[in-house]
């Protein structure tokens, strides 16, 4: 019992003699973590100064240094609470090895010595088993470990090689056996690869692997290509899995989160270069009370070793390799691109000759790809024909050859013929055709013969990314790493189509990470960790705004928005034809400082982690205002064209100058605690008890330019009276302003959510050995708050909109009149504002799963259920529409008839996904290596996701603010990104040809050289449609709410037969929809996302070989091959909105402007040694 006590408590032989040994454990253990904070104090100092002016804070800090008696957990509540430091995810950077040692009667051996070696670095870890047989190593390097286990009066035991991965524990239970130490037992089975003691379901694939995939021909580091592939996963707006939304995921690069301050998920191919990645770690379901968020990607660099090792790599792609794409006609030019990607990776230890040898210590790894992708770029337009410039629309038809009557908006009747009488034709719209819409190229029948292939724009990137790491093992117990990764993106893009640029944009990506490790004992670990990502954006437009103005004839645009050297297009949005959205100068940057501290405390069968995370979240934005926005949608004539011939525009709108008062500067802090408790119950039964609190504090514009909208007045909220003197003068006097404190709202216009606690239990239960696992958890997670809620636009900048109207047969303003007539800014109904319910709550996610997986040999099988549901998620009610009803709209039926839209942002949604999944992975093993998974998953929702924190109607958000006002239940419906089958398939195969295989093994030099060595790679997607929602624009007004957009009514089924489907073609038919009538008190009967578009599926391959030149020299060759068979798919989820608009039937049900699904061949080549 002694040995075992001086074993327990050796780290306190130096204390004061006397002292019992937990009081020494206790002192010692405070006094090194006050110094740890202390250091991390000194950092918060210089990073947040105005933070540290607390002068209870500087006597908490006085205490800290002089009282012993001061408690760790106290004082680190108090260090946070009085900073207001925030925090973010506490991913697990390493892995671990955990297990049972026992002789051969079956009982426990306590006092064993485990020691693990790193294989590559020579690193050396030692544990002991405690009173019940149980040794944990615990945050180990991803990396391969041997393992040795020696007592007295046994054999020693070895097993190697054993794989760690990051945020894994591997279970290894072994028995010794009676005999001389000397003897050793070697065990070389198929090593585990099951996490045994974990609810948490993952996934790991090697970065080696990753970079011989044919993914990402066009985009080499398309992070959402390669997850895209994932069971569970889809790939939208961003990336969603196992019923998770995008915003719910959680990214990490070595533990620093990646995601942007304004919400939404990763910061995507900006911040890795995929050769320092050493592997990508997914957790598909059931996170641990480490991540703030039920899904996890985790991609770990690689750090380097003993040995030097590097490459040479060229991965060049030309679209002179590819097939023509099946949108473009025949005789007409393929789009050009270019995309060459250079590289060097380097890594060892680092060895200064006589001066410093490294090994066994001392790591680096660097990085350095340069990237040129010129790109002229061939997309489908729709043009007005000759004939509709001169506003002859004789021939205008839709698919089932009918005539589309254009309407007379001042007599309601059709024009004679169709056509437009020239005298009442809007000269600057002609001379606008003129100039920058050429007459069609290209016959089709979906496109009225109005169908343009351009050569839309020139595209060029010039890019770099750097990456240099160091890893240095200061002892065996103490261990650090940095990491710098940056990321330049110089481009400029010239259109031809519209009026030209070039536009520019020059941004640079840039991040830092500091990560220690320290063991204080065989039972005690802790990991501090410190991040910083930061982008920097600047943007210019070299069109001037004047020009195309001036063109058009358009007038009353406030010459502030234009004058002296502003850039910029103002905005022409044409139903029926290509319009183009506006362009702006801007600069902007993010920044995101991140804090994290982690312990682990070993205790008996308890595996005890306790966790504090921060982060500061900074967006700095100023972006000049736009000169006018003008839509053109069809409600006067029936065809938008019509009406831009007529120039008569449904709504204009023009900004704000808010540039004048600077730059909208926001600051948030998140703050996050964690417990977890991993125990042991039994060898064969873990049990995972978790509990997490996150908080977002209220966010600010630090000039305290943001508003709120207090809907029991009617006025507007600032937080102080500053805010007040600084509104713009043309802000309308119609709305009232008042102070936080008038209104009885919070300072920061929103009350802190304190009641984030979030629950998590787990059971990992081996029925049989160490190869079969049964795991069943459930968990809660809260969602987050980003800095994007903040309303910085009106009353300090921001947009004015005007809506268009014909009254007793004049409308309120004609082309030129770009704005009614006498209105300064003052007119009712023309200011629209965003605004958050100031007693708004995180949303949080339940997420269950019950799994089934079984290891035979280098192959895992899984079986699982895997349930999601969201609860109060965010929805945006427009608070100024009038209830449904017979009565033609008018602004007075508003209940605020001062404002336009008012988009509330809320709670109150929700969305619940059941999956089924079925599939086996094999790790690479006789030059084998696949991922296989079959995915039935139904969800359903009353708030969709698009993408961040957003939700709407559809991912593209088309049918506006109408949408979740009104009876928001009977929109429920399907989510639009989830197929409801999904089968994808990852392999990697040595072909069995050559010396040493199993044919051609007496080749002789040349032949095997040649034709010897030869691996193929390959991706197969296959997967149902997705779920879409016909709606119509710039039409009738059927609930006289003001709104001219929303679903048809369904008459019939609407889906055309399968065997009548061609690629590109129509799927929809347009007789099933109708739009309904005006004023008639209702929404059209159609559904939200009722109709499942045709499923698509993709074969991708990958030929290569390695060349030898000398032992540890070769030369590797890659030739991918994405869509081999030039399959020409459906492939309705991308460039189809525009094909579910019913007010253009020349491409209703179509998909539109989309030339992908081509095959396309590129090339890596490989120097490595």
């Amino acid at each position: 019992m002694k040995n075992k006590r001086n074993r327990k408590w050796r780290l306190l032989r130096k204390s004061a003699a006397g002292n019992s040994r937990r009081e020494q454990v206790s002192n010692e253990l405070k006094n090194s973590l006050r110094i740890e904070i202390l250091q991390a104090l000194e950092i918060f100092r210089m990073a947040f100064p105005c933070r540290l002016k607390n002068l209870h804070l500087q006597a908490k800090l006085r205490s800290l240094r002089s009282n012993q008696s001061f408690e760790f957990w106290i004082m680190t509540g108090c260090l946070i609470w009085f900073m207001g430091v925030p925090v973010v995810m506490a991913q697990q950077y390493y892995g671990g090895l955990t297990g049972t040692i026992t002789d051969s009667t079956g009982a426990v051996l306590a006092g064993v010595t485990v020691k693990v070696t790193n294989l590559s670095k020579g690193t050396v870890t030692r544990v002991v088993s405690n009173e019940v047989g149980i040794f944990r190593a615990a945050n180990l390097l991803p990396d391969t470990y041997k393992f040795e286990a020696e007592l007295a009066g046994f054999k020693k035991f070895g097993r190697q090689p054993l794989l760690v991965e990051a945020n894994r524990t591997l279970t290894l239970d072994i028995r010794m056996e009676v005999g001389e130490i000397t003897e050793t037992v070697d065990v070389s089975d198929a090593p585990p690869i099951l996490e045994t003691e974990s609810a948490t379901t993952t996934n790991t694939i090697e970065g080696s692997l990753v970079i011989r995939l044919p993914v990402a021909v066009a985009s080499r580091n398309d992070l959402k290509s390669t997850v895209g592939k994932l069971p569970g996963s889809v790939s939208a707006n961003q990336v969603s899995i196992n019923g998770a939304r995008g915003a719910q995921t959680s990214w990490d690069v070595d533990g620093l989160p990646n995601r942007g301050p304004n919400g939404g998920g990763m910061m995507e191919e900006h911040s890795i270069n995929y050769e320092s990645v050493k592997s990508w770690k997914y957790t598909l379901v059931n996170a641990n009370a480490e991540s703030p968020s039920p899904t996890q990607i985790s991609l770990l660099t690689r750090s380097g070793s003993n040995d030097f090792h590097g490459s040479l790599y060229w991965d060049t792609h030309h679209s002179a390799f590819d097939a023509p794409p099946h949108a473009v006609p025949e005789g007409f030019q393929k789009p050009f691109s270019r995309h060459n990607w250079e590289g060097l990776h380097l890594s060892g230890p680092v060895y200064i000759p006589k001066l410093y040898d490294g090994r066994n210590r001392t790591f680096f790894m660097f990085t350095l790809e340069l990237n040129q992708a010129p790109t002229r770029g061939a997309s489908l337009f729709t043009t007005p024909t000759e004939a509709m410039r001169r506003g002859d629309f004789s021939d205008f038809r839709d698919p089932s050859g009918e005539l589309i009557p254009i309407k007379d908006p001042l007599t309601g009747q059709p024009f004679p013929g169709n056509k437009i009488p020239v005298e009442r034709l809007y000269p600057g719209a002609l001379r606008f055709f003129e100039k920058f819409y050429p007459l069609p190229n290209v016959s089709t029948p979906l496109f009225n013969n109005n169908a343009y292939v351009d050569d839309f724009f020139n595209y060029n990137i010039s890019s770099r990314r750097a990456d240099l790491r160091f890893d240095q093992a200061i002892s065996n117990k103490n261990k650090f790493f940095f990491r710098y990764f940056r990321f330049w993106n110089p481009s400029s893009q010239f259109y031809t189509f519209f009026v030209s640029g070039p536009n520019q944009s020059n941004w640079h990506f840039d991040q830092y990470q500091f990560t220690d490790t320290h063991t204080f004992g065989p039972s005690l670990l802790n990991e501090f960790r410190f991040g910083i990502n930061q982008i920097v954006n600047t943007q210019r437009v070299g069109a001037q705004a004047k020009e195309l103005l001036d063109l058009l004839g358009i007038q009353g645009v406030p010459e502030v928005l234009y004058s002296g050297n502003i850039t910029g297009l103002p905005a022409l949005s044409i139903t029926g034809i290509t319009g183009y959205g506006q362009f702006s100068h801007g600069n902007s940057y993010q920044r995101l400082w991140d804090f994290f501290d982690n312990v682990t405390f070993l205790r008996k069968r308890h595996s005890l982690k306790f966790g504090v995370n921060t982060r500061k979240d900074v967006n700095y934005n100023l972006f000049w205002p736009k000169p006018g926005s003008f839509a053109f949608t069809g409600v006067f004539t029936g065809f938008g064209l019509a009406d831009f011939l007529l120039g008569l525009p449904l709504s204009s709108a023009r900004d704000y100058p808010r540039a004048a008062l600077g730059p909208d500067q926001r600051v948030g802090w998140y703050i996050g605690w964690y417990v977890q408790d991993d125990f042991k119950l039994s060898p064969r039964l873990t049990l995972n008890f978790g509990l997490r609190w996150d908080v977002n504090l209220p966010a600010r514009e630090i000039h305290d330019l943001y508003s709120g909208f207090d809907p029991k007045t009617g006025n507007l909220v600032v937080p102080s009276q500053e805010a007040i003197d600084k509104v713009v003068p043309t802000f309308p006097q119609t709305i009232t302003l008042v102070t936080a404190a008038q209104a009885s709202f919070p300072d920061r216009l929103r009350h802190t959510d304190w009641n984030n606690f979030a629950p998590r239990i787990g059971i990992a239960w081996r029925p049989f050995d160490e190869k079969t696992v049964i795991r069943s958890g459930y968990g809660i997670y809260n969602d987050n708050l980003s800095l994007g809620y903040l309303n910085t636009g009106s009353p300090w900048g921001g947009n004015e909109t005007f809506m268009n109207r014909i009254e007793n047969g004049v409308p309120l303003w004609q082309l030129p009149a770009a704005f009614p007539a006498g209105v300064v800014g003052e007119r009712p109904g023309t200011i629209s504002i965003n605004a958050l319910d100031p007693n708004i709550k995180n949303p949080y996610v339940q997420q269950w799963n019950l799994t089934l997986e079984r290891q035979i040999e280098a192959m895992v099988g899984r079986l699982q259920y895997i349930g999601t549901k969201s609860t109060h998620l965010y929805w945006y009610p427009n608070l100024n529409l009038p209830e449904p009803s017979t009565i033609p709209f008018s602004d007075s039926r508003r209940p605020y008839p001062q404002y336009r839209d008012i988009t509330y942002r809320t709670n109150g949604g929700d969305s619940i996904y059941h999956a089924m999944t079925l599939g086996a992975e094999r790790r690479l093993r006789h030059g084998i290596t696949f991922n296989s998974y079959w995915t039935w998953a139904k969800a359903l929702t009353d708030s969709y996701d698009a993408g961040g924190e957003r939700t709407d109607l559809t991912g593209a958000g088309l049918l506006g603010v109408w949408f979740p006002t009104f009876d928001r239940r009977r929109w429920r419906g399907n989510e639009q990104y989830v197929p409801r089958h999904r089968w994808t398939t990852t392999w990697f195969a040595e072909l069995p040809f050559g010396r040493e295989k199993h044919f051609g093994s007496q080749w002789n030099p040349v032949i095997d050289f040649v034709a010897g060595g030869w691996a193929l790679s390959g991706i197969v997607d296959a997967l149902t449609g997705w779920y879409v929602s016909p709606y119509y624009t710039g039409g009738t007004d059927p609930a006289s709410i003001g709104v001219n957009s929303g679903p048809p009514d369904r008459i019939a089924s609407g889906l055309r037969p399968i065997n009548e489907l061609k690629p590109g073609g129509q799927f929809l038919d347009p007789t099933a929809f109708v739009i309904p009538s005006s004023n008639i008190g209702r929404f059209g009967n159609a559904g939200i996302n009722f109709i499942q578009s045709p499923g698509s599926w993709s074969f991708d391959v990958g030929l290569q070989k390695a060349f030898p030149i000398r032992e540890r020299l070769h030369f590797e060759f890659l030739c991918k091959i994405l869509n081999v068979l030039n399959h020409a798919g459906f492939d309705y989820q991308y460039g189809l909105y525009g094909g579910l608009d019913l007010s253009n039937l020349a491409t209703f049900g179509s998909q539109v402007r989309s030339v992908s699904g081509n095959r396309q061949i590129g090339f890596i080549g490989r120097l490595t040694w």
